[in-house]
């Protein structure tokens, strides 16, 4: 039995229900394969999508869909140790990353 992950729509919905992503330049901590990040980074001016598993995170850049590849840009990274710019996001999301 394959698993469907969020059917009804019922998290996206609660997701942009609280952030407008529209032109907003987003922080992804633990994007892990980028399930939630293809749920707004359509919207969204630009995301920086960070995880520390490097499986992962090449599972996210191997889906990757060619309309979004100037727009998302996944990284290797641990969010205590990266260098990142103190005024360079609108929005910071953490999604099953705790």
């Amino acid at each position: 039995m394959a698993l469907t992950i969020d059917p009804k729509g019922l998290e996206t919905r609660a997701m942009h229900d609280l952030i407008d992503f529209r032109g907003k330049d987003v922080l992804e901590v633990g994007c892990g394969d980028g399930r939630v990040t293809w749920r707004y980074a359509a919207d969204a001016a630009t995301v920086t999508a960070i995880d520390p598993d490097v499986a992962t995170v090449e599972a996210a850049k191997d889906a990757l869909p060619e309309k979004l590849r100037s727009t998302v840009s996944f990284r290797v990274a641990d969010v205590t140790t990266i260098d990142l710019p103190h005024d360079g996001y609108d929005v910071a999301m953490f999604s099953s990353s705790l």
